[in-house]
């Protein structure tokens, strides 16, 4: 009875693995049982091996059972028939048994073509199901691995395309290969016992993998076709996420991610890994693009500053702020730029009140010149010098005429080039303590006049027209009085 058991439960395993579309009833031949059927394969005989080594020869005919025992016969054999669909037998399998390679016993089916197709038996570690193709290579494998558990399976060229099964840290995973038997894709658990799944290229390159980092986070990292690491895309500390490039090298390229301050940013490096841009929102919730030289050193930037008002900043290569363009005080804009010791050099904006106007500074950061508007909304331009003293006014004066003044170093007036108020021009010069001195120009009868003054401003000549338009000279002492005199009247 105990060896009838385990014959059967032989038989029940065949049939798992050889069962095809079962044969309808009125397809079997008149005198065969069901129960001798397995798929569309009728078996008149079948060699069973028992766990001893001892061979047994059990034979299914008219649903009786015989059992042959023999310990002396090393290789029974019998023959089955393969049972067709159109009633007639096609063609004819050999079922065999042997004692095992590695001990215990096996069962070994061969085709027509006296090529293996299927094999249960013992490895060197454990049981074994091997199933081949017609020509007897290898197609999939199921038993025991070093390590647990495994199924194989193999192209027609015998080589492996997939592995599911246990490793070496007793982890399951699951392995595939191409057709040249070169692993692809790996998914599974990793050595930090998370879940994962990785990718390689046709050289068995790893090119990608999605899983768990250390800090238990999820991420996804790619690869080149040199394994080296090209893109990250996972969580960071504070759980934010964020995106990282690489280049050929493993410098960090780029990063696209969420701040210490909670706001997201876009930051770029350069071929040697350092930071090139920065692209996002500042400590204060701000936005904000920043850019850097080859060195790492700020280059420029643009963006909101604490007035929540827009600005625009450059630097020089040792970053220092060579201009900013932006909003002043009062919401008014303007431009300044600075020279390498981070002094100012010009300021092109609005005023108070408004108004436009340039300004451009030495290297001291004292004023050198105005350019714009003054008080009443007159234009004029200024330029002063090193010691901070007005050198020239062009513009504008306040009885609405155009004017040029220039002043010596000590900011005094020394000349005049202006119009007068009946609209006719004249030049003037000052001496250093503001006397006048001369008078080239218009008089007030609409003639031309030239008057000489002495230090003191006091008129001593004058070269002109009367008030009959006729030319005279007059010459005066040194308290004004006349001296002399002389018309051009005849």
């Amino acid at each position: 009875m105990e060896i009838k058991s385990i014959i059967i439960g032989i038989l029940l395993t065949t049939v798992f693995f050889l069962s095809r579309e079962l044969i309808s009833n009125n397809q079997i031949p008149e005198g065969m049982s069901n129960s001798n059927k397995f798929g569309d394969i009728v078996v008149n005989s079948i060699t069973v091996v028992d766990t001893s080594g001892g061979l047994g020869l059990t034979k299914i005919e008219n649903d009786n059972i015989s059992i042959f025992n023999s310990n002396s016969i090393k290789v029974i054999s019998a023959e089955c028939k393969k049972w067709s669909r159109d009633g007639a037998f096609s063609a004819y399998d050999s079922i065999g048994g042997v004692k095992g390679v590695f001990g215990g016993g096996y069962l070994s089916i061969t085709n027509e073509f006296e090529n293996e197709s299927i094999y249960i038996g013992n490895s060197k570690i454990g049981g074994l199901l091997t199933i081949n193709n017609s020509d007897g290579i290898p197609t999939s494998l199921f038993g025991i691995g070093e390590h647990g558990g495994v199924l194989e399976t193999y192209n027609q060229d015998g080589n492996q395309t997939s592995y599911l099964g246990t490793d070496t840290q007793g982890h399951g995973g699951l392995r595939t290969y191409n057709s040249d038997g070169v692993l692809t894709s790996y998914l599974g658990t990793d050595e930090e016992s998370s879940g994962g799944l990785t990718t390689y290229n046709s050289n068995g390159v790893e090119s990608s993998f999605l899983g768990t980092s250390e800090n238990d986070v999820g991420f996804l990292s790619t690869y080149n076709s040199n394994g080296v690491e090209s893109s990250y895309l996972g969580t960071g500390e504070g759980g934010s996420g964020f995106l990282s490039t690489y280049n050929s090298d493993g410098k960090k390229t780029s990063y696209l991610g969420t701040g210490e301050s909670g706001g997201g940013y876009l930051e770029t490096s350069n071929s040697a890994g350092i930071k090139t841009s920065y692209l996002g929102t500042n400590v204060g919730g701000r936005g904000a693009l920043t850019t850097y030289n080859s060195e790492g050193i700020k280059s420029a930037y643009l963006g909101t500053y604490e007035g929540n008002y827009g600005g625009l900043m450059t630097y020089n290569s040792n970053g220092v702020e060579s201009s900013y363009l932006g909003t002043g005080e009062g919401g008014s804009g303007f431009l300044s730029t600075y020279n390498s010791d981070g002094k100012i050099t010009s300021y092109l904006g609005t005023g108070e009140g408004g108004i436009g106007f340039l300004k451009t500074y030495n290297l001291d950061g004292s004023l050198t010149s105005y350019l714009g508007t003054g008080i009443g909304g007159i234009g004029f331009l200024e330029t002063y010098n090193s010691d901070h003293n007005k050198t020239s006014y062009l513009g504008t004066t306040i009885d609405g005429n155009g004017g040029l003044i220039s002043y010596d170093s000590e900011g005094v007036k020394v000349s005049y080039i202006g119009t007068l108020e009946g609209g006719g021009g004249y030049l003037e010069t000052y001496n250093p303590i503001g006397n006048q001195t001369s008078y080239l120009g218009t008089g007030k009868e609409g003639g031309g006049v030239l008057s000489t003054f002495n230090s003191h401003g006091i008129l001593i000549g004058y070269f002109g027209c009367n008030i009959d338009e006729d030319g005279m000279i007059l010459i005066n002492d040194r308290y004004g009085d006349p001296g002399w005199s002389a018309s051009g009247k005849k």
